[in-house]
């Protein structure tokens, strides 16, 4: 195919496009913002009470983040002691403090069979989004505050085969609880997961 043919090839399709590109759907802009679920799953945790000992604890919460970093509805589900089960609401208080770091590490992909020398060398590129916020607490008739933390950990560059595709989170709640049947301390951590 010769220059000319092409060249009449392309402006013939730019052409189009012109005419007929107005009849291609475009989002609406003024369409509100899709909010993220998100959800805890705290597999491990502690309850110190007040009247001495401890006990294992563990929770799930769900809610939604987003439209924005720093936007966050209140987190509901349960929260389970050795002595009792109850709902757990934790309702932000504050505001949501966000922060992104990276971290390149090295992988190689060939390595020499004789001399163990790296012969192709990559650098993958490590993303963590961390986020904190303060929160109130309810638990049955108890009730206090504390602070939700978690960050989401991916790769976003050049990445090593076996590292995970998903995001990967994890995160953790730590607070104090006053009530007539709960009083202490909990420690919770465990995935967090973000659809």
């Amino acid at each position: 195919m010769s220059t000319f043919q092409r060249m009449t090839r392309i402006f013939a399709l730019v052409a189009f496009i012109g005419v007929f590109g107005g009849l291609v759907a475009v989002p609406d802009a003024a369409a509100a913002p899709v909010r993220q679920s998100i959800q805890f799953n705290f597999t491990s945790g502690s309850f110190f009470s007040v009247t001495g000992g401890n006990s294992s604890a563990s929770a799930v919460l769900q809610g939604t983040l987003g439209p924005g970093p720093s936007d966050i509805s209140r987190l509901t589900g349960t929260l389970n002691l050795a002595v009792r089960d109850a709902n757990l609401q934790v309702s932000p208080n504050g505001t949501l403090t966000t922060s992104t770091s990276t971290q390149v590490q090295p992988w190689c992909a060939f390595f020499d069979p004789f001399t163990g020398q790296c012969l192709q060398q990559h650098f993958m590129v490590i993303q963590f989004q961390s986020r904190s916020v303060p929160v109130d607490l309810h638990f049955g008739g108890s009730h206090g505050s504390g602070n939700l933390n978690w960050t989401i950990t991916s790769c976003i560059a050049d990445c090593q085969p076996g590292f995970p595709q998903e995001p990967q989170g994890f995160g953790s709640l730590f607070g104090g609880l006053n009530g007539s049947q709960t009083a202490g301390q909990l420690f919770l951590q465990g995935q967090v997961r973000n659809t």
